[in-house]
């Protein structure tokens, strides 16, 4: 139902312009690189320069929900990907450290739930 909805969006002539200001998002801590807008809902997600997450409603300006992806110490998120975005959205998390861990009711008001996480080993 979503996907169809959206498919009818992209298709009317209705465009929106990113020219006006939709919200400030202000974070107690410093915002990292990595910044993921989920593709039918009205909000992103954003990791911190350590292991903090935060999901934010970019329609209304508010903070949704903060979790730790509780990283070792000294390793920072280097990746964020929303998987099934369709249905029951997950968050996959990458750190430099080689471990990818992926959450779920991380946007809803309940707690977060950590569904898998595994490391990654590299050889050469």
């Amino acid at each position: 139902e979503v996907v169809k909805q959206a498919q009818q969006l992209s298709q009317s002539k209705k465009i929106q312009t990113l020219e006006k200001e939709k919200a400030i998002l202000e974070n107690h801590s410093q915002i990292g690189s990595q910044i993921c807008f989920h593709p039918f809902e009205d909000y992103l997600v954003a990791s911190d320069d350590s292991s903090g997450i935060s999901v934010w409603d970019w329609a209304n300006g508010k903070k949704l929900k903060s979790f730790n992806n509780h990283n070792i110490e000294g390793s920072r998120i280097t990746s964020l990907t929303l998987i099934n975005e369709h249905h029951s959205s997950m968050l996959c998390v990458g750190s430099d450290d080689g471990v990818i861990k992926i959450w779920k009711e991380f946007q809803d008001s309940g707690p977060v739930q950590l569904i898998t996480s595994w490391r990654v080993l590299v050889f050469s």
